[in-house]
């Protein structure tokens, strides 16, 4: 990438900050004006309108479940469902390309809220968003799975961690990838500190889109290095469709 597309990717990715802290006080759902105490982009009554799960009042519910057969999950659950050309779908770009950082921060508190439901802040330590590799983070300037950990951290009070798991393959976006293609992530992450040192801790993956759970899959067997390591997943949502 030449410097001068560097300089413009670095001035727009400031541009839309600005913009996404100010906006234009609409929403980006209906263009109604925003109240003053509705944030991140979108409205109240359209964000209640979001096709919830309420997967975090069901401990074994279909993310649990996939999972669970392959990995010794504590927990896991996706808070909405994502279906192609709906709504929550065009939402999740606005935030994963599109610069809208305060839309996935606001997300990632609905995250939380869900989960003090039942009780599932208190079962971990640290968050943990699925980490960029660092050309992705490079040209997008953020994760965005960190700013909705960031949400779930305003919620629940739990610390947001970035150090512990590492992106060291880099593949391009998934969003026009087959189930097949999106399942090749094996190798993909790695554990980056002493395992030892993190002996029996309790870990929450974050993630926007849960799809085949090649992903989380990956995420989690790194992190079973760690002895005694309590993991669960969370997910903005779950893939229909």
């Amino acid at each position: 990438m030449s410097s001068l597309a560097k300089q413009f990717l670095s001035l727009r990715g400031f541009w839309l900050s600005l913009f996404d802290l100010w906006g234009t006080n609409r929403c980006l759902v209906c263009d109604t004006p925003l109240l003053p105490t509705e944030r991140g982009q979108v409205c109240n009554d359209c964000f209640a309108e979001l096709p919830k799960t309420y997967y975090e009042f069901v401990a074994q519910n279909p993310v649990f479940e996939r999972l669970s057969e392959r990995l010794p999950v504590h927990s896991a659950f996706s808070a909405f469902f994502y279906r192609k050309e709906s709504r929550l779908q065009k939402l999740v770009h606005k935030f994963k390309y599109e610069g809208y950082r305060g839309l996935a921060v606001r997300f990632g508190r609905a995250m939380g809220e869900m989960m003090k439901q039942n009780g599932m802040d208190r079962d971990y330590d640290l968050l943990i968003p699925v980490p960029l590799h660092w050309r992705k983070f490079a040209i997008r300037e953020y994760n965005q799975t960190e700013l909705l950990a960031n949400g779930i951290s305003e919620a629940t009070g739990l610390k947001v961690n970035t150090q512990i798991l590492k992106r060291i393959r880099y593949s391009k976006s998934q969003t026009k990838k087959t189930a097949a293609e999106r399942a090749n992530v094996q190798g993909s992450f790695a554990l980056n500190v002493d395992a030892d040192r993190l002996m029996g801790i309790r870990l929450l993956i974050i993630d926007d889109v849960f799809t085949t759970g090649s992903t989380m899959e990956t995420c989690c067997r790194a992190l079973m290095q760690i002895p005694n390591v309590r993991i669960g997943v969370a997910t903005l949502a779950m893939a229909q469709g």
